[in-house]
């Protein structure tokens, strides 16, 4: 990397708080410029013709404007080394899109779409270059402060325009946007006055930063820590974005409040959320993650919650909790997100930053919606605080790679006794193989897997070396149990690392000092193979979707997974043991060490084949390691609670997924499907919808899900006498509830499937009258939801499965009897929502609020003890 030296300044340790909001001074005039923009544009473009759906097309200009242009603002300032250009620059055009749209109030919609995005064009570059100032000019312990004073100032502007455009839109909306145009640059003199006021220091840009914004946003999403901060950030604040603008509706519909009520209500929120910036504001570096933590489950919690309040009094605290949160990691966020910036880089990391919270704001509004629409309430707008709650998975696993990260930067000890171990099998290259290996090992053990005596005779005559050990495993048990046997044997003789290499001459044994001197600074060093040249075309393409799959799996980009030449630190084989069997060991191992936190470097060699015979098996080898890479890893590593959530989550993630694709594909196929599933409902519903009790036993079901959580807490109370337990079950309910719910909102995307009663008109018999043609038919909704809970329950409650397990398949048949869903929405419901309920208990087992399962924990005893280091 090469950089260049540039000065800064920094502010000085004691600056005081005027200063402080010198600097944040231009945050109010970006803040009201985007408030008026956003919430009186449509207004205008309402005035020009009533067309809701197009108005919503010209406002996306917000979204794609927060997107690109903060990633090419913090690339290009980063080049130029400074940041008070782009922030007057971008207040001056918008102040130019903020005049244009004065003089075109009334004119049409392509004029005020395009002054609009000018508007947003400026506020962004702005925003940004302003934001990379935080961790360019602040200590660490004064990155909150400022971070702080800047969501504060722009919260402040937000609500000063608002006032000032409710005042002057009716009267004289041009008036109202040239007065912003004025200001806004007039208010970013104070910020660039503190800039050049503030002392100076040494900072360093890197000047290698070539190529498109997107591409070096993808370089920022491979950063470990940063990449899980973003994660983070997309699901807070996709928990509350669509808050202001349903948040009236929502008031109005289950609070029962008046409009009026309705906007103080909202008021005080943002009122809360700014006591919650100042608290922030006020913490030390030490306190930034515990600060963003808490304010992270102080608004997923508290939004989770309100959920449940029918009135002002009952969602008084919830709100408040959630208000506080917002402002919390409204102020601490950014600061922690600054420990994963590397130096030079803070124009294109703050870019990111902003371009991920604008995904966030930009889907929360229509998932919203979607689920409002869903599930017929606005109670569901709170449920989106299930996504805040989840964000404490990337922030638990961001500070769990930093630490590794702060591990791997320390100087390891030095390899001083390395060694070898060589399996062999069939190969009549041992020899020579072996002779230059010890020209650069202390120690070698070689395996012999089952040779032929010929090759067996070659072992004897190279074990005459007294740095030579011939292990003997009585035949042909596969690479992976020969390299685990030769490992294990090697480690006796104490060596800081051992080498792994073939004995076919495939792996050229003079690379062993590259590899040792790679190992100096990590944990696991493979070769790196051309795929073009010598290695066969076959090979090639197995070698690459190895490669891209496993690194999908574990999320990090791996080159070449199928290089048998690698070096391991005796730490690490320790901690991960090699397990036995044929190729896909070596598979299951890296897997394993990755998922440990063992970084992995990489020595570029060359691709050998010399038509020396393989034993890899293309079909049955090349399907073990393909199950090796899907399959959840079984290492004897003992994780942390926040390792063992993200193994969890990795786990899971791929079986819903398939769940999701499954239906995707059902949906597909209804044109061949339809008519026997039509014809299987009616014979269904044909049979009547039962007596009344039963209708009234499984209606409503808001009632039984709650009985149903009732019921498992209870259950895991009564079972293991902990309270601890009892709210992880209630708490892996909960979480099944909601997040089945949105499962079915993300398939629903891509489905819409007529009710019965749409589609087979008269001939469906429905139950008392009732009408589902407004909701989506497939999958069913209602099912997801209940399977989640039933499977759940059934998971950490057995004594419970006959019960709900009846009541299920009750649920199933109504759901036909009634006349409110085809057997396939039944079914692809089902299937789902066990996934999802399953996923919820592992979940909630992994961080320790429920008993480990049975099976598992005999499992865990069963394990031997890793050696001793």
């Amino acid at each position: 990397m090469s950089v260049m030296t540039l000065s800064v300044r920094r502010s000085a340790p004691g600056a005081a708080s005027a200063a402080l909001w010198a600097f944040a001074t231009v945050a109010v005039a970006l803040g009201a410029a985007r408030a008026i923009t956003t919430t009186y544009v449509p207004v205008l473009l309402e005035r020009i013709a009533d067309r809701p759906g197009l108005i919503g097309a010209v406002m996306l200009v917000n979204a794609a404007a927060g997107f690109v242009v903060p990633l090419a603002t913090g690339l290009w300032s980063d080049r130029r080394g400074t940041r008070g250009p782009f922030i007057l620059g971008g207040a001056v055009v918008a102040a130019g899109g903020l005049v244009a749209i004065a003089l075109g109030t009334a004119s049409s919609y392509l004029v005020l779409a395009l002054a609009a995005a000018t508007v947003y064009v400026g506020l962004n570059a702005s925003s940004t270059a302003h934001r990379a100032l935080v961790a360019e000019r602040f200590a660490v312990d004064r990155r909150a402060a400022a971070t702080g004073a800047q969501e504060g100032a722009m919260l402040a502007g937000a609500l000063a325009g608002t006032v000032a455009g409710g005042v002057l839109i009716d009267g004289s909306a041009a008036a109202l946007f040239a007065l912003w145009a004025i200001l806004l640059p007039l208010l970013a003199l104070p910020t660039l006055a503190w800039q050049r006021a503030a002392a100076p220091a040494e900072a360093k840009v890197a000047t290698e930063a070539h190529g498109s914004p997107l591409r070096l946003f993808a370089e920022v999403l491979r950063r470990d820590g940063a990449r899980h901060v973003l994660i983070a950030q997309v699901l807070w604040v996709g928990s509350y974005a669509a808050l202001a603008p349903f948040m009236v509706l929502y008031a109005e519909d289950v609070l029962g409040l008046s409009t009026a009520a309705s906007g103080l209500l909202l008021a005080g929120f943002g009122v809360l959320t700014g006591v919650g910036m100042l608290a922030g504001a006020r913490m030390s570096a030490e306190r930034l993650r515990g600060t963003l933590l808490a304010g992270v489950a102080l608004l997923g919690g508290g939004l989770l919650a309100g959920t449940a309040a029918s009135n002002v009094a009952q969602g008084a605290l919830p709100f408040a909790a959630a208000a506080l949160g917002a402002g919390l990691v409204s102020s601490v966020g950014f600061p922690y997100f600054t420990r994963f910036v590397p130096e030079g880089q803070a124009g294109r990391y703050a870019g990111a930053f902003f371009s991920a919270r604008a995904i966030a704001s930009t889907a929360a509004l229509p998932a919203a919606g979607l689920l409002i629409a869903a599930t017929g309430s606005y109670r569901a707008l709170l449920g989106m605080g299930a996504l805040g709650l989840a964000a404490l998975v990337p922030l638990a696993r961001a500070e769990r790679t930093r630490a590794a990260v702060a591990v791997t930067a320390a100087a390891r000890p030095p390899i001083r006794r390395l060694a070898a171990v060589i399996p062999v099998y069939r190969s009549d290259r041992v020899a020579a193989v072996t002779a230059e290996t010890l020209r650069h090992v202390d120690d070698l053990v070689l395996v012999d897997d089952g040779a032929p005596p010929a090759i067996a005779a070659l072992l004897e005559q190279s074990a005459r070396d007294p740095r030579v050990q011939v292990l003997r495993l009585g035949g042909n048990h596969g690479k992976g149990s020969a390299v685990a046997a030769g490992i294990a044997a090697v480690m006796e003789r104490a060596p800081d690392a051992v080498v792994v290499l073939d004995s076919d001459g495939q792996h050229p044994a003079e690379l062993i000092p590259e590899f040792a001197a790679a190992g100096e600074r990590a944990d696991v060093v493979i070769g790196d193979r051309a795929r073009a040249g010598a290695m066969p075309l076959v090979r090639r393409v197995a070698n690459a979707l190895s490669s891209w799959g496993l690194s999908v799996v574990v999320r990090r980009r791996l080159r070449d997974t199928q290089n048998g030449m690698r070096l391991f630190r005796a730490e690490a084989l320790r901690a991960v043991q090699p397990p036995p069997g044929r190729y896909e060991a070596e598979t299951r191992h890296l897997k394993a060490l990755i998922r440990g936190g063992h970084d992995v470097d990489w020595v570029v060699m060359p691709a050998i084949y010399g038509g020396e015979p393989s034993s890899f098996r293309a079909l049955p080898d090349g399907l073990r390691v393909l199950r090796a890479i899907v399959a959840p890893s079984r290492s004897a590593v003992r994780t942390a609670p926040a390792s063992a959530l993200a193994g969890v989550v990795r786990e899971w993630s791929p079986r819903i997924g398939l769940g999701m694709l499954l239906a995707w594909a059902v949906a597909a196929a209804f044109p061949l499907l339809a008519p026997l599933d039509e014809g299987l409902f009616l014979a269904i519903n044909h049979l009547g919808d039962g007596p009344e009790w039963l209708y009234q036993a499984l209606d409503p079901h808001s009632r039984n899900y709650l009985l149903l959580a009732a019921a498992a807490t209870v259950a895991v109370l009564a079972g293991t006498r902990s309270l601890r337990f009892a709210g992880g079950a209630l708490l892996a309910m909960t979480f099944a509830g909601v997040f089945s719910d949105l499962v079915l909102e993300v398939v629903q995307l891509g489905v819409d499937r007529p009710r019965p009663e749409e589609a087979l008109g008269a001939d469906v018999m429905r139950s008392h009258g009732r009408h589902w043609a407004h909701i989506p038919s497939f999958p069913s909704g209602h099912l997801i939801v209940t399977t989640a809970l039933v499977a759940a329950a059934a998971a950490m409650a057995p004594r419970l499965r006959p019960a709900v397990l009846t009541y299920l398949v009750a649920v199933a048949v109504t759901r036909m009897t009634f006349g409110a869903h085809f057997p396939l929405d039944v079914l692809l419901g089902t299937i789902l929502g066990w996934q999802v309920g399953l996923f919820s208990v592992a979940l909630t087992r992994a961080a320790r609020l429920l008993p480990a399962a049975p099976e598992r924990a005999r499992a865990a005893v069963a394990q031997p003890a890793p050696a001793p280091a």
